[in-house]
């Protein structure tokens, strides 16, 4: 699942995919096991909420790789087609 963050629409971020989720524009929510407790805890709460899977990474740099961007990133999330 984590190969579809190259080929589908995607946001990366704490703050971009708590919105996108909130708008109820998100499939699927990726955590990075390595990120802050707290920001594992709000993404994992709003998505909990909203009925949006989430998807556990191994760590920030394999998820920034997976999304195509040179930093460590916590969270992304695929948008809704």
């Amino acid at each position: 699942m984590l190969h579809k963050l190259k080929t589908q629409s995607k946001i990366v971020g704490m703050k971009q995919t708590v919105k996108a989720i909130e708008e109820n524009r998100v499939n699927i929510v990726f955590v990075a096991k390595d990120a802050q407790k707290d920001v594992i805890d709000k993404i994992v709460n709003i998505a909990t909420f909203n009925n949006v899977n989430i998807q556990y990474v191994d760590n920030m740099i394999q998820l920034g790789k997976a999304c195509e961007v040179d930093v460590k990133t916590a969270t992304a999330a695929l948008v809704k087609e």
